[in-house]
């Protein structure tokens, strides 16, 4: 009976965690998970970074640091699946990638052409041909448009078409415009559903369905975000 005891004893202490290490034996350095025990627990000090806690579970070597400051250091990535809130400014010394750009188009003269291309910001006139060539790959999320209607003769419907390397690459949700006056069409989406690389260029136009239609004043800009 005493030798049941033992065994179970040794088999509970085998499964417990083994906590080892006061101020007075923290490691200089990290532990080797191939000289600890499972679940024994040792702290931890490497120069100047936090203490840490280490501790073997299942074969695998976890980590906690503490803060004397209330500060945080994290060594290689943080991913997060909820909100980042940051009360004061966020500072960056390396690159933001996925970065937003604004690029605006507009046209002055009227039209009722059916396939209306829209002006750069310099008033070039963009085509199958022309347009802003990017400098890196990334994907169309938006694109919004203001007109004004000079001339109409019925329910004309009015769409913002995208267009990558001459082809149609994604179009807007269309609105009806069926009297003269201010219209507006836009409409966002989901990044990496409409994708581009590098050297290829996206152009603008206003497509027009239905009934006839006069437009002018056209003021729009189309965003992207980059992928790196």
């Amino acid at each position: 009976m005493p030798l049941g005891r033992d065994i179970r004893r040794l088999q509970n202490a085998k499964e417990s965690s083994f906590a080892s290490g006061d101020t007075k034996s923290t490691l200089s350095h990290s532990p080797a998970v191939r000289n600890m025990r499972d679940g024994e627990q040792v702290f931890a000090q490497e120069g100047n970074k936090q203490l840490s806690l280490y501790k073997k579970h299942k074969g695998m070597l976890w980590k906690a640091r503490f803060s004397r400051d209330g500060n945080q250091y994290i060594d290689k990535n943080l991913k997060v699946d909820g909100e980042i809130r940051v009360d004061k400014n966020l500072k960056v010394d390396g690159e933001i990638r996925g970065s937003r750009a604004i690029f605006n188009f507009g046209e002055a003269t009227g039209s009722s052409s059916v396939t209306w291309y829209m002006d750069t910001v310099n008033g070039v006139t963009m085509s199958t041909t022309r347009g802003y060539v990017m400098h890196r790959s990334g994907s169309i999320v938006g694109a919004s448009v203001q007109c004004n209607c000079t001339s109409d003769a019925g329910t004309a419907t009015m769409i913002i078409t995208v267009l990558l390397e001459g082809s149609v690459l994604v179009q807007t949700s269309s609105t009806s415009v069926t009297s003269t006056g201010v219209w507006s069409n836009y409409e966002k989406f989901n990044r990496h559903r409409y994708p581009f690389t590098a050297g290829e260029f996206i152009s603008i136009a206003l497509s027009r369905s239905g009934d006839a239609s006069t437009n002018d004043d056209a003021i729009g800009y189309f965003e992207v975000v980059f992928d790196d």
